[in-house]
C-alpha cells in the first residue's frame, strides 16, 4: 500500500511544470510614461539586444523610476531578452508609435 501511494506520488511530481524564474517574483514594470526604458524594452525582444548584465546597468543608470527600482527595471530587461516577455507588454500607445515609425522608415527605403 505504502509503495504503491509512493509511485502515484512519483508520477504526479512528473506532471508538475518546472519552470524555474517563474519562482521568483515578476519584476514591477516602470511607468508608461518611461520612453527611455520601453524604448530599450522593446529593442531586447525584438533585436536580442542587452544581453549583459552591464549593458543593462548602462541603460538604467541614468533613469529615475517611480513605480520601481533600478534593480527591477534591469530584472525586466533581462527577462525580456531572454523572452519571456513579449510585444503585447509594451504600452499600446509606445508601441503604436514605433510601429508607425517603422512604416515610414520602409516606406521611404
Amino acid at each position: 500500500m505504502l509503495r504503491r501511494t509512493y509511485l502515484r506520488l512519483l508520477a504526479g511530481v512528473s506532471t508538475l511544470p518546472l519552470v524555474p524564474d517563474r519562482l521568483d517574483p515578476e519584476p514591477r514594470l516602470p511607468a508608461d510614461g518611461q520612453l527611455a526604458f520601453w524604448f530599450h524594452f522593446r529593442q531586447s525582444i525584438e533585436r536580442g539586444t542587452l544581453s549583459t548584465e552591464w549593458a543593462r546597468e548602462h541603460v538604467v543608470e541614468d533613469m529615475t523610476f517611480d513605480r520601481c527600482t533600478r534593480d527591477d527595471a534591469k530584472q525586466a530587461l533581462k527577462l525580456a531578452h531572454e523572452g519571456y516577455y513579449g510585444r503585447d507588454v509594451v504600452p499600446v500607445e509606445w508601441r503604436e508609435y514605433w510601429d508607425h515609425v517603422e512604416r515610414k522608415k520602409q516606406a521611404t527605403a
